[in-house]
């Protein structure tokens, strides 16, 4: 699987949204998820945490 299909597959709109929530670049998540899969793997699981948390936090505010 490339690393833009897990990405969207987790949830994400594509490797970008990744890259923009983890502050790292797509080079680096793609060296990440062919050299360092359990790397990704977290920043990854991190990213969609962190956008589910987001989402929980303006449901709130309505």
């Amino acid at each position: 699987m490339k690393p833009s299909e897990a990405a969207k597959l987790a949830g994400l709109k594509s490797l970008a949204e990744l890259a923009e929530i983890s502050e790292e670049s797509v080079q680096t998540l793609n060296n990440w998820h062919k050299n360092e899969p359990r790397r990704f793997e977290l920043v990854l699981k991190g990213a969609v945490f962190e956008k589910t948390v987001e989402r929980l936090a303006q449901v709130q505010e309505t």
